[in-house]
């Protein structure tokens, strides 16, 4: 009669869940610690670095590339600086048993040293529209802009974003300069502006007319009202925020003067945009 062979093999754990630990690393010999949810039928675990990062063996200290054993949690030796860059944490669980089996492994990676991240923002702008552009990254110290002459500030420049106006029409380059884990990095982008067309958002089609002011605005910085005079009987008079978003408009005003309340308005930079027989002119506000 025939016979037949049944062979056992073991059944695998599942593959253990998100690593849990910094993402970001800036060095200097830092330790991190790494850890999983237990994962049913798990006997072992096996832990695994990139080369250059060690694990801190949990018994003896030693600095090793590779671990296994009972321990759902690891310690992280970065070295200080160098060639390594990013790597990644792995893991992998083994069943118990004369018949064992291992899971499918586990990765996260770590961001490790200095970065360099990319500027957002728009690639065109239109002549007299306005741009936020950000750089996003961890660590990130010692920032400071720079732009063409045809690009003027509308907020500080030396935190991670800024808002530009194109107020000409030579295209070049936003770069920010930063310290990321203590060394230097710069990002850039490039921006073409055009007299038509563009992104970027619209300051109200202000024109050439921008570059006019409001004969008088006080007080400023203002913490409720504001008033607004000009040289010739006023239409209109708004507020817009630096992103060209209009927040309050005035109409039907009579004679050269005009009260603007401004109490509801967040603390910030804002601009005036006064309509008279004249045209439109802008004037920058800061509500306190």
């Amino acid at each position: 009669s025939a016979v037949s062979i049944i062979t056992y093999g073991g059944i695998a754990p599942a593959t253990p869940g998100t690593i849990s630990g910094s993402t970001n690393v800036c060095g200097n010999n830092t330790t991190r610690t790494y850890s999983i949810s237990a994962v049913n039928g798990a006997a072992t675990y096996n832990w695994s670095v990139t080369s250059g990062y060690r694990i801190v063996h949990p018994a003896t200290g030693s600095l090793v590339t590779s671990y296994s054993g009972t321990q759902r949690s690891i310690s992280v030796r970065f070295p200080s600086s160098g060639s390594v860059s990013n790597g990644q944490i792995r893991v992998s669980a083994t069943s118990g048993g004369n018949c064992t089996a291992t899971s499918g492994l586990r990765t996260k990676t770590v961001k490790f040293g200095p970065q360099t991240y990319p500027v957002t923002g728009p690639s065109t702008l239109r002549r007299y529209n306005t741009g936020r552009y950000t750089v996003s990254g961890y660590g990130i110290t010692n920032r400071s802009w720079s732009f063409p002459s045809s690009l003027s500030p509308l907020t500080g420049t030396t935190s991670n974003s800024i808002v530009l106006e194109a107020l000409g029409t030579s295209s070049g380059y936003v770069t920010l300069t930063y310290r990321s884990c203590g060394v230097t990095r710069s990002s850039s982008k490039y921006v073409t502006i055009s007299n038509s067309g563009g992104g970027g958002a619209a300051r109200g089609s202000l024109g050439e007319e921008l570059e006019a002011t409001i004969s008088g605005i006080y007080p400023n910085p203002a913490v409720d009202v504001v008033t607004v005079t000009a040289g010739s009987p006023l239409k209109q008079v708004s507020v817009m925020n630096l992103l060209g978003q209009t927040m309050q408009t005035t109409p039907q005003i009579s004679g050269r003067e005009a009260t603007v309340d401004v109490a509801s308005l967040e603390a910030g930079s804002y601009l005036i945009i006064a309509v008279d027989e004249e045209g439109k002119k802008v004037h920058k506000l800061v509500v306190e």
